[in-house]
């Protein structure tokens, strides 16, 4: 009811004021609130890590009343905004005793972005200061985003945050493997000067997350370099104090960048970052023996809110103008599938591949990004800036977080095939593996890791590897299957192999199935209207399969319709017995079916084997309630 003048959300209740009119007004109002708790989870860090006074924040709260809580917190962010020799001289000891804050957190804070508080948001307040924020992981903004999400948004914009976990499977293999051996090394010889050329390099590389969401990939990444570099510090001053902490901290924040589309998670991407730095220059000081100068925030400009499908990537690049040796694109794109995609969506998938691009139809939404990065490392010149000064671009890699659906089936030739046709060559990668984070009501999806470069050997010399859960497999040339063999395409025809009847869809005859598929005969198979097979499957169809519409068969299943006899005596003998699957049937991963099994409206779960007549079970049945 805050998001709209006296909470009227229909606009026919409203004189002269249009349906679009509220809509827009909701959206502003919803952005504002962004911003606060933004603002708001930034005070509560900052008065625990010592940015603040300790418990200056928790204080102000509490000597307010919840009718006065919404003006005094106005004052509080115009005051962190506001430098200490131009604030009011007569101002308010609880409000003088705030440091200057800028880098934009606090710019702007309009009367108008905090709406009226009530007496259970203040005491909410007080008890989230109760929490020591001091030592938070700045990656829990990612959990916390996803969470806060409705499960049609999150399916909508295919968001899914990832555990820092699985953003380590991304950037150690990119370059912190290698960088972390070479920084162990001269420590352990201690040498000087490659331990100063090591840090130059690290301040020269920069990154880039096109589609950043809360800000993990980079915040995460920004930690593991500072901490690195905070070991070449402890190296070079052998426990001696430094006067200036900007003499020894080279890499900075300017150096990662990053695209979104949801402006709330721009916000709260931008704080994570802010966090790490101030808990980065902490463990600098410590040991440095230093007092650390958190404020004032840098002014930070590296996430925009944006498609980053119809922006210039390297017009962001740009931004910073300072020296770029190398260029990382990492980050865990949308997942939305090829069924599943909005119109805007569809929209970005032909403008980016064409319509003439094979299999355009059924790419997801993710394999945009490949193209695009792929546009950005290729012969194409990626920014106006690149583009007026004639330069060159420096070496470039990039890893993505996928859905497996883009190694499966149809997908490798529609996607990698013309793409390792412009050079393009994957370093590493790891086979499917399940998703998984700390975000609560998170999403359920499984997912690969693909590394790659284009443009001859990558700058650092890796040895090619894919990794199968705990095993590293070196390779030799990693194809579009994500598997150490060379470059083979199965690709969609209309016409079997030999002489056999195709399999068809009512009269349609085509229907989507993913390779490998296995069957005895193919000719005793009949398919009804929209079905879909999924990789791995095998039919053993001697006995005859028939299949009705709107079935959906999960990858690895097995219909078998021969047996042999139970007796032992007789067990050299085989009969067959037909398997009849009926409309709307649901079979998840690893079913197996049994010879002479009849199955109804239901969904089967994994691993299930069915030997008895399943008879037809409408929606509203409790035995179909079960089963789902």
């Amino acid at each position: 009811d805050l998001l709209t003048p006296n909470g009227v959300r229909d606009s026919e209740k409203v004189s002269g004021v249009s349906r679009e009119q509220i809509r827009l007004l909701e959206s502003d109002h919803l952005a504002a609130l962004n911003r606060l708790c933004v603002r708001l989870v930034f005070c509560l860090y900052a008065e625990d890590a010592d940015i603040f006074p300790k418990d200056c924040f928790k204080r102000l709260v509490e000597a307010s009343d919840a009718r006065r809580l919404r003006i005094d917190l106005q004052r509080l962010f115009h005051t962190l905004d506001t430098p200490t020799d131009k604030r009011d001289p007569y101002l308010e000891p609880e409000l003088c005793a705030f440091p200057y804050t800028n880098g934009g957190l606090f710019r702007n804070a309009a009367a108008n972005d905090i709406p009226p508080l009530t007496e259970e948001i203040r005491k909410l307040l007080i008890g989230a200061s109760q929490f020591d924020w001091r030592d938070i992981t700045p990656t829990i903004f990612g959990a916390l985003f996803e969470s806060t999400l409705n499960p049609v948004t999150r399916r909508a914009g295919g968001m899914v945050y990832t555990s820092v976990e699985n953003i380590h499977k991304v950037i150690d293999p990119l370059f912190l493997d290698d960088l972390t051996r070479r920084v162990g090394a001269a420590i352990q010889k201690g040498d000087k000067r490659t331990l100063l050329a090591l840090q130059a390099e690290m301040a020269a590389l920069t990154f880039l997350d096109p589609a950043c969401g809360s800000g993990n990939f980079l915040t995460e990444t920004y930690i593991c370099l500072r901490r690195l570099e905070n070991r070449i510090i402890a190296a070079l001053q052998k426990g001696q104090s430094e006067f200036d902490l900007g003499l020894s901290v080279k890499v900075s924040i300017a150096q990662f960048h990053g695209i979104e589309i949801n402006d709330f998670a721009v916000s709260v991407a931008k704080t994570a970052l802010w966090i790490a730095e101030a808990q980065m220059l902490r463990e600098t000081a410590e040991i440095l023996h230093r007092e650390p100068d958190y404020l004032s925030l840098k002014d930070y400009d590296g996430i925009v809110e944006g498609n980053a499908l119809r922006m210039e990537w390297g017009d962001l690049i740009s931004r910073g103008g300072a020296e770029t040796r190398k260029v990382y694109v990492i980050g865990n794109p949308p997942f939305s599938g090829a069924r599943w995609m909005g119109k805007e969506q569809k929209t970005d998938v032909l403008e980016l591949f064409g319509k003439d691009w094979q299999g355009v139809g059924d790419l997801d939404y993710v394999c945009c990004w490949y193209k695009k990065a792929m546009d950005f490392m290729g012969g194409r010149v990626s920014s106006r800036a690149d583009s007026a000064a004639g330069a060159s671009r420096p070496p470039l890699r990039c890893a993505f977080v996928s859905t497996n659906s883009i190694c499966q089936g149809g997908a490798v030739a529609n996607l990698w095939k013309p793409l390792f046709a412009q050079g393009l060559e994957i370093d590493f990668a790891h086979h499917t593996f399940r998703w998984d984070n700390e975000a609560f009501d998170k999403a359920h999806v499984h997912c690969v890791i693909v590394g790659f470069h284009a443009g001859g050997s990558p700058s650092s010399a890796t040895v090619k590897t894919i990794f199968d859960g705990d095993r590293a497999i070196p390779a030799t040339h990693i194809n579009g299957y994500l598997m150490d063999a060379p470059d083979v395409w199965i690709e969609s025809r209309t016409k079997p192999l030999c002489d056999v009847p195709e399999m068809g869809i009512g009269n349609k005859r085509l229907f989507p199935m993913f390779p490998p598929f296995h069957t005895d005969c193919g000719k005793n198979t009949k398919i009804g209207k929209r079905v879909f097979i999924n990789a791995g499957c095998q039919f053993q169809d001697q006995g005859g399969i028939t299949i009705g519409d709107d079935v959906l068969i999960g990858p690895q299943t097995i219909i078998a319709t021969l047996n042999h006899d139970p007796d032992p005596d007789k067990r050299g003998g085989m009969f067959a017995k037909p398997v009849i699957i009926g409309n709307k049937v649901w079979l998840g991963a690893r079913v197996t079916i049994c010879p002479g099994v009849t199955i109804g409206m239901v969904r089967l779960s994994a691993l299930e084997r069915l030997s008895q007549r399943m008879p037809h079970r409408g929606r509203s049945s409790p035995e179909y309630r079960q089963k789902s």
